[in-house]
């Protein structure tokens, strides 16, 4: 005689099945929505570390810059005194086309190590978010003329001399080679 297959077991063998096709259409989805999650985290967070990458460069770019002014602030010369301290408290995006325009003045015939700080500061001012200041800046840098050195500059002058005026000689052609070297001038002390 033949047994009939009871009702639980009947339910339980179709529940095992249910499950099983369930499990095996949720897990792929599962897994979809873990990985995705996962490289959005993963990607914010790279994010994240780049704008505090660049945050520390900017405030390590302007420290670089209040340091070279801070021996201008011990000159006899008040216009000169005033320029370095007006200028390290500015931010990139404080500066206007009038101040670019003095700097400019100043990176044009103050002394050899003087020029090269108010290039400095062009530079500076060419990464300004405002467009006008970045584009006088970026125009100025390359309208200032080589700077002149004589045997009584210091060593250190003469060779941030040859590699500005160097720099400013490519300006022309290529903009972003003086904001590089202006950038290195930071390792000669």
């Amino acid at each position: 005689m033949e047994e009939t297959p009871k009702p639980m077991s009947l339910l339980k063998r179709d529940t095992e099945k249910v499950l099983e096709v369930i499990s095996k259409v949720l897990m792929p989805v599962l897994l979809l929505v873990l990985g995705t999650w996962f490289n959005w985290a993963q990607s914010s967070n790279q994010e994240k570390q780049r704008q505090l990458e660049q945050k520390q460069a900017d405030q390590q770019r302007k420290s670089e810059l209040i340091e070279s002014y801070i021996k201008h602030l011990a000159s006899t010369n008040a216009m000169e005194r005033q320029l370095a301290l007006h200028i390290m408290t500015l931010d990139s995006a404080q500066f206007d086309v009038q101040l670019v325009n003095l700097v400019t003045a100043y990176a044009s015939v103050a002394p050899p190590e003087e020029r090269i700080t108010a290039l400095e500061a062009l530079n500076h001012a060419s990464r300004s978010k405002d467009a006008a200041v970045s584009s006088a800046a970026s125009k100025n840098i390359s309208a200032v003329p080589a700077i002149p050195t004589s045997d009584a500059d210091t060593k250190t002058v003469q060779q941030k001399a040859a590699i500005v005026n160097q720099a400013l000689q490519q300006a022309n052609v290529q903009p972003t080679q003086l904001g590089k070297a202006l950038d290195q001038l930071h390792l000669f002390k």
